[in-house]
C-alpha cells in the first residue's frame, strides 16, 4: 500500500470562528471574510479580515477577539503560499489564547493549523513539537482515553513515521539516542501523562530513523487500544490505524535489513582491506622465487 500524509492543508486546516454575545462591525466583516474564504475570493476575504483586525484592535492587544481574526488572516497568508507571515499570524492567535491559559481548548485548531504549515515546510521537527502540544491539550480535556485523544496521538504518529519517509538521513555524525522502551510511551498505558514524554521525542532532529520508527509504533499502539476499546476489535474502524501500524512495522523490518547488509559490507570491506595492507606489506612468493 502506498505511503499516505495525514496532514492534508486543506483538510486538516479550520476557519476559527469568532465567539462573542451578540453581532458586532467586526464580527460581521470576521463571518463575511470567512464566506469570502470558502468560495475562494482570497482578496475580498484578506481584507474582510483586516478590517475586523483594525476595529477589534482598538480595544488592546490582549482582547481574546484578535484571536480568531489572527488565525483566519494566517489561513489566507498559507494558501497564498506566503508561509512567513502566515507563521506569524498563528504565533499571533497563540499568544493571545495563552493569556487565558496554556492548555486553553481553543489552542488546538490553531496548532493543528500550525503543524499543518510545518509540515508544507518540511520542518518535521516543528510540526511534531506543535503537534505534542496539541495532544497534551487533547489529554486534559477529553482523558487520556478519549476518542479525540487517539485522533491526536494518531496525527502525532504520522509525523514521526512521514519523517522517516520523507526526510533524507545522514547516518556520519547524527546524535542516535537509545531507542525508548514500549512501557514509557502511551502504547502500555493510554493514562500516562504525555507531559513526561515530549521532552525526550519532540525533537525528531535529534533522533535516527529506528527510534522514530519505535515511537511511532507504540503510538499507533496506544490508538488501537484507545479504539479497540470505544468500538470493539473487529470494528472496520481500526483499518486505518491497523494499516499505519503496518507501514510502521514495514519500515522498521526494511531498516533493519539494511542495517544488517551495512553490517555486512563493512566486515567485507575490511577482510578486503586487510588482505590489501597484507599484500602490500608481505613480498609475494613468485618475487621470493
Amino acid at each position: 500500500m502506498p505511503w499516505r500524509l495525514v496532514w492534508h492543508p486543506m483538510i486538516a486546516l479550520l476557519l476559527l470562528h469568532a465567539t462573542s454575545v451578540g453581532q458586532s462591525s467586526w464580527e460581521d466583516k470576521n463571518q463575511s471574510g470567512e464566506k469570502a474564504f470558502q468560495e475562494g475570493r482570497l482578496l475580498d476575504a484578506n481584507r474582510l479580515f483586516t478590517e475586523a483586525l483594525t476595529n477589534v484592535q482598538q480595544s488592546g492587544p490582549n482582547d481574546v477577539r484578535l484571536a480568531p481574526i489572527y488565525n483566519n488572516l494566517a489561513l489566507v497568508s498559507f494558501v497564498q503560499n506566503n508561509y512567513i507571515a502566515s507563521e506569524m499570524l498563528y504565533e499571533k492567535a497563540i499568544a493571545v489564547m495563552e493569556a487565558q491559559g496554556k492548555e486553553n481548548p481553543l489552542l488546538l485548531p490553531v496548532l493543528d493549523n500550525l503543524t499543518s504549515l510545518y509540515v508544507k515546510q518540511w520542518a518535521f521537527g516543528s510540526a511534531i513539537r506543535t503537534s505534542w502540544r496539541a495532544c497534551h491539550i487533547r489529554e486534559q480535556k477529553f482523558g487520556p482515553a478519549g476518542l479525540e485523544t487517539a485522533v491526536g496521538l494518531n496525527k502525532l504518529a504520522t509525523l514521526y513515521l512521514d519523517s522517516v519517509r520523507l526526510l533524507p538521513q545522514s547516518p556520519s555524525d547524527r546524535f542516535v539516542p537509545a531507542a525508548p522502551a514500549k512501557g514509557s510511551l502511551p502504547a502500555t498505558n493510554p493514562g500516562a501523562e504525555f507531559k513526561d514524554l515530549s521532552a525526550s521525542f519532540e525533537n525528531v532532529t535529534a533522533l535516527d530513523n529506528a527510534t522514530k520508527l519505535v515511537i511511532a509504533e507504540s503510538l499507533f499502539d496506544s490508538v488501537l487500544e484507545i479504539e479497540e476499546k470505544a468500538y470493539g476489535d473487529e470494528n472496520t474502524r481500526l483499518v486505518d490505524v491497523l494499516e499505519n501500524l503496518g507501514e510502521v512495522l514495514r519500515a522498521e523490518g526494511k531498516l533493519l535489513r539494511q542495517k544488517r547488509r551495512t553490517q555486512e559490507r563493512s566486515l567485507s570491506w575490511r577482510r578486503v582491506s586487510a588482505q590489501t595492507i597484507s599484500d602490500s606489506t608481505c613480498p609475494s612468493k613468485r618475487w621470493l622465487n
